[in-house]
């Protein structure tokens, strides 16, 4: 009797939905890290691809709040073929239709380059011979690394460079925890689904980010750059506290639309502060050191942090710690605003009182013909 009723249970708390996790899911853990660890070379290696990409397009517009409607065709991009692989993956139900995808879209993004018609540099000479060409590209080599180095030391000395790197880093620590926990932690939650789910949340993303790359100048302009960064942490803190808190992961796809925030304002928002608060000459050094702390050291830091709380600790904790992590980061930055005001109020009454003694003193050395005869006039 006990033996028939332990089999009944064994037969109806075992679910044909455990057959959906794939080979690699018995070492999960190591797989985590060593996707982690990977991720963070190649975003490294890919760093100076996208400032160098972002600094071109920035420069070369005449007004910098189309910077966000530029950079709209990457996002539709992206989005048509995150959806798309998901609804192959879903016919074909096989690893390699991501593999295929990437290999296509990799040539035809090689081909479209090619074409791409670079001018040659016109200020060298042809009469020049090619050892003082050499030369002068050595030179040139060295007086540009020179040149870096003062540079970045020129930025770390101001205090608002720094509270804006600050930022940025906090903003790609939180990029981590999403890529690829929260879609590890849907395959937990509904393995058979989790490939079509990514699909849609992929396109939610996407449309999002479309238009907020269409909305960002009129919003940074109507909200400011320092309200908006409050916003940025709160749209992260609501969007972690979804994943925590839904339990059923067809709701994700609504925590999705603050990639509106979380990525397209946020983007444009960097190009334009560093351009706004860089010393003159420094703005693309800026906005390159800025985008590699946001995909590069951030996001790897992030990630290596992210893995050990994933795979040691229950999965949604993580999302709860990064939920609490932002909307900190949101008191701590508001409170900065204030007091920054606060004290940026004190040096102008200052001048004020100054510039009244000045003049009351000047009036008292008999020179009331002139301001009356200005007057007149």
């Amino acid at each position: 009797m006990d033996i028939s009723s332990e089999l009944a249970i064994c037969e109806i708390t075992c679910s044909i939905a455990h057959f959906c996790y794939g080979s690699l899911y018995p070492n999960q853990i190591g797989s985590i890290l060593l996707y982690s660890l990977l991720f963070i070379i190649g975003t490294n290696l890919l760093s100076n691809a996208v400032p160098i990409g972002a600094s071109i397009g920035f420069s070369s517009l005449n007004r910098p709040e189309l910077f966000g409607q530029q950079r709209v065709y990457g996002t539709i991009g992206f989005g048509v073929s995150a959806f798309v692989a998901s609804r192959v993956y879903e016919y074909f139900q096989t690893n390699f239709v991501y593999i295929i995808m990437f290999s296509i879209t990799t040539i035809i993004c090689m081909i479209v380059t090619s074409f791409i018609h670079i001018q040659p540099n016109k200020h060298i000479s042809n009469t020049i011979s090619n050892e003082n060409i050499i030369e002068e590209k050595q030179t040139i080599k060295k007086k540009k690394f020179h040149r870096a180095l003062f540079e970045l030391l020129i930025l770390f000395k101001k205090i608002d460079i720094i509270i804006f790197l600050c930022l940025v880093f906090i903003w790609g620590m939180s990029y981590a925890a999403l890529d690829p926990y929260l879609y590890l932690y849907i395959d937990e939650l509904a393995p058979c689904q989790s490939h079509s789910i990514v699909g849609w949340m992929s396109l939610v993303a996407a449309l999002s980010e479309v238009s907020a790359f269409f909305l960002a100048g009129r919003i940074l302009k109507l909200l400011g750059t320092n309200l908006s960064s409050i916003i940025i942490f709160l749209a992260f803190s609501i969007r972690f506290g979804g994943f925590y808190f839904i339990q059923k992961p067809y709701f994700f796809i609504l925590m999705e639309t603050m990639h509106f925030f979380n990525f397209g304002i946020l983007y444009v928002l960097i190009t334009q502060k560093a351009d706004s608060i860089a010393p003159p000459g420094l703005s693309g050094t800026l906005q390159g050191v800025a985008l590699g702390i946001l995909f590069g050291l951030g996001r790897g830091i992030g990630l290596l942090f992210s893995s050990f709380i994933y795979a040691f600790t229950q999965q949604p904790f993580l999302f709860l710690i990064f939920t609490l992590f932002n909307l900190i980061a949101a008191i701590i930055y508001a409170f900065y605003i204030i007091l920054n005001r606060q004290c940026s109020k004190k040096p102008i009454v200052e001048n004020n009182n100054i510039s009244n003694i000045v003049i009351e003193s000047d009036i008292q050395l008999n020179e009331e013909s002139l301001l009356t005869s200005s007057t007149k006039n």
